[in-house]
């Protein structure tokens, strides 16, 4: 049964929790981005490879791009509107009983997410994923940083977002960072399908060797 959730802009999300591996000991948190939806390829995968290694998954349903004026809202007031969800999505969590192991992975807007949930303390003992991070937002580049010794950071290099020097400055700290050549923000290479399975592949790859490593 979903977790449902009402946001400060009286838009309603939900916390969507898999029937496979319910109970389990461990827990993945999935936030997606504005228009990047759970079904999309890269959520699709990962969900699957997250239930094959046990974990329960717990995925937040929101449509931030469908929330009237969304795209219109000043900088301040949409990193407000994730601040509350963040809070309002650690509160629905926290109804659930006590996991061993926390996994919380974001693409793009839901890695602002994932800094607030950072910040908040609901997240101080995961490990984190952090695809196609939103870096120009301080907080993310941040917490990767603050945290890189648990974080796993995926990007493509015809990205917006993407800067070499500061994902090597990740690497450094301790994070795993996994860089896909010439894919863009949906890890897709246009006009180059088989470009864009490949760094699917890889992605998915990586991460379960990821996990794997730190289990």
């Amino acid at each position: 049964m979903p977790i449902e959730i009402l946001g400060r802009k009286q838009h309603r999300f939900s916390i969507d929790l898999s029937d496979e591996n319910a109970g389990a000991s461990r827990i993945a948190l999935l936030l997606p981005g504005v228009g990047y939806r759970l079904e999309n390829p890269i959520f699709y995968f990962v969900r699957q490879l997250l239930i094959d290694q046990g974990y329960q998954i717990a995925a937040a349903d929101y449509a931030y791009d469908k929330v009237e004026g969304f795209r219109d809202f000043s900088f301040e007031e949409i990193m407000d509107i994730l601040k509350d969800d963040a809070t309002s999505i650690c509160e629905a969590l926290n109804q659930l009983p006590d996991h061993n192991s926390k996994l919380v992975i974001g693409k793009s807007l839901g890695t602002v997410l994932m800094a607030n949930l950072l910040d908040q303390g609901f997240t101080s003992n995961a490990q984190l994923a952090w695809l196609t991070p939103s870096s120009k937002v301080p907080q993310v580049p941040n917490n990767i940083q603050k945290h890189a010794e648990k974080s796993f950071v995926c990007i493509g290099t015809a990205d917006k977002g993407y800067d070499h020097k500061v994902y090597q400055t990740f690497a450094k700290a301790g994070a795993t960072v996994t860089i896909l050549e010439d894919l863009a923000h949906v890890l897709e290479c246009e006009k180059d399908v088989p470009k864009s399975i490949l760094g699917h592949h890889k992605m998915c790859t990586d991460l379960q060797n990821w996990l794997k490593a730190n289990a």
